[in-house]
């Protein structure tokens, strides 16, 4: 069942059970966006239509991770979907208390990581079997980008663990959970080894329900006389618990990140006192609290600079958008082949020769790979000149190209370049001076502190779930690149806090590309920030590097004198100057 468009289809079979399974079309993970509300609501509508046939729901996932995981690559999605997913919040919130109140037994096989959102629809369901595998996590993780849970995390997880565990250990701390944790924790019901024994687990769960004649498929926080765990509110011991948790937030270092821990606060404390249908509003209105700050803004950027930067920003006034006649593309390497294609579907003859009439060459005769990105050779023809060869760095994964301009190009030079970017399918980013790519640059910086953390001694996994938790995204996840690859993979023996670690990755990165902006290399703000999150994976709640410094808790002031804390203590590469 279902539009073959859509990011949802089900199938009822024999035994009474649908089968849900999420697969947004084109993409390499699900995420919340408009054909996943639409596709989900359309199998709540059959269910509900068909309930006299349904025994029971199994929701899984087609896709490598379970629903809106790591493995999103954020060239494939654009920003401004990715910044519309917090219109979906309310929309969500309602679709998933109508999943839980449906009176039909509902089993979570979650085949691969979920965070945020992804978990939130886990913990809609009656019961969750999750992967044991190393590369999977779940967790409610939003804190860490200076948010909260606005779907009904923070709801089902007070109920479900109590306030203290909620604060402290689950979304607090942004707590990114493998396997064996999520058990203990309490968010995950049972572990299976396989993709194909999760399903066959949920489907044993539902099985198992209805064999025991059990009516009440409603969540245990829905039953009369439920008690959230923990001191009653309205007690001695729950005004204790509170005012011991408020000391504790009040004797942590500062951090951009208070206001979310202590709206999580706030709201698990509201959120224990109300019944549940109030508490998801309580939820709610402190998530649009968190977001109507600072953290609009910078997603604000993240939405507005990305158009601006792929209109061209940085390209030359003066000059009339140009199209070549004929372009030459030099190489026998699958880099070319690509050139080709992309040239062909810009409607672009091409010629494999620099005998044959042409106006522009592109050269992957190489392909040289550069960490974040792979080189090749521009030159534009000019009837009485040689014009200077110019490089374009094309971001791996993402629709980015960067374009490496030598001092005294000519403008109307730069101007036919950036045309040929735009027509190569790609968001140009302009480099002067012959810097290098601006990707690379960041991307090595994070690359080279991930080495650094681990010879000091930081497990590999440590440092992993730092990334995540900063909310870096590929290709700074990548465990292959050389620097790293070289260094040893032990268990680590190390001091440094998981909280250290994320900063020294942030920060890193965000001076990399602030030297790059101050050294001319990129030309304009708006495209260091869409460099750093669609080429170099920078997390996309800051609105990018640049804007992650002008929002920096005291503005770039605070941001500089951090940054050369950092550099006493760790070395040079954290000095902006």
């Amino acid at each position: 069942m279902a539009d073959r468009r859509s990011a949802v289809r089900w199938e009822l079979d024999a035994e009474g059970i649908v089968t849900v399974v999420l697969d947004d079309p084109g993409r390499t993970a699900n995420m919340v966006n408009q054909r996943h509300h639409d596709g989900f609501g359309a199998c709540l509508d059959e269910v509900e239509a068909r309930r006299d046939e349904v025994r029971g729901i199994v929701l899984t996932s087609a896709k490598r991770s379970f629903f809106s995981g790591q493995d999103v690559e954020i060239g494939e999605i654009p920003l401004d979907e990715l910044a519309a997913t917090y219109g979906f919040v309310v929309p969500v919130r309602d679709q998933l208390r109508r999943l839980e109140t449906l009176g039909i037994p509902v089993a979570a096989a979650m085949t691969g990581s979920a965070l945020g959102g992804g978990l939130e629809l886990g913990l809609a369901c009656h019961h969750r079997v999750g992967l044991d595998a190393p590369d999977v996590f779940w967790g409610l993780a939003e804190v860490a980008m200076g948010l909260m849970p606005g779907c009904g995390g923070l709801v089902r997880t007070t109920r479900m663990l109590g306030i203290a565990a909620v604060v402290e250990q689950v979304v607090g701390p942004a707590a990114v959970l493998g396997p064996a944790e999520a058990v203990r924790a309490g968010i995950v019901d049972e572990l299976a080894s396989t993709r194909e024994e999760c399903v066959a687990r949920a489907r044993a769960w539902v099985h198992a329900r209805r064999a025991d004649g059990d009516q009440d498929f409603t969540q245990r926080w829905d039953r009369p006389g439920y008690r959230v765990p923990g001191p009653t509110p309205g007690t001695r011991e729950f005004d204790t618990l509170v005012r011991r948790l408020e000391a504790d937030l009040d004797a942590r270092p500062e951090s951009a990140l208070e206001p979310a821990r202590r709206a999580v606060l706030a709201a698990a404390v509201e959120i224990a006192r109300v019944d549940p249908d109030t508490a998801f509003a309580v939820e709610t209105k402190h998530f649009f609290e968190l977001f109507d700050g600072p953290r609009r803004m910078n997603l604000s950027r993240a939405m507005v600079d990305p158009k601006a930067v792929a209109d061209g920003v940085a390209r030359p006034g003066g000059h009339a958008r140009w199209t070549p006649a004929r372009v030459a593309v030099l190489g026998d390497t699958a880099t070319a082949a690509d050139l080709a294609e992309r040239c062909a579907r810009a409607g672009w003859p091409v010629v494999r020769t620099v005998d044959a009439d042409h106006d522009v060459v592109l050269d992957a005769t190489a392909g040289t790979m550069v960490i974040g990105s792979t080189r090749i050779g521009l030159r534009l023809r000019h009837p009485t000149q040689r014009p200077p060869l110019l490089a374009l760095y094309f971001a791996r994964s993402a629709p980015l190209v960067e374009l490496s301009c030598p001092d005294g190009t000519p403008d109307a030079v730069v101007a036919k370049a950036f045309d040929v970017a735009i027509g190569l399918a790609g968001i140009p980013l302009l480099v002067r001076g012959c810097q290098g790519s601006f990707v690379g640059r960041v991307v090595d910086a994070v690359t080279a502190e991930r080495a650094a953390l681990l010879d000091e001694g930081v497990p590999e996994r440590e440092v992993r779930l730092a990334l995540a938790r900063a909310g870096f995204a590929a290709p700074a996840l990548s465990t292959k690149d050389p620097v790293v690859a070289q260094v040893d993979r032990g268990e680590g023996d190390s001091a440094v806090d998981l909280r250290d670690a994320v900063e020294r990755l942030t920060m890193v990165a965000a001076v990399a590309a602030r030297r790059a902006v101050a050294d001319g290399s990129a030309v304009t703000e708006a495209e260091a920030n869409i460099g750093s999150i669609v080429g170099a994976g920078f997390p996309i709640w800051t609105g990018g590097a640049a804007q992650y410094v002008a929002a920096y808790p005291g503005g770039a002031a605070a941001f500089l004198a951090r940054a050369d804390e950092l550099a006493a203590r760790h070395g040079d590469r954290f000095r902006c100057a």
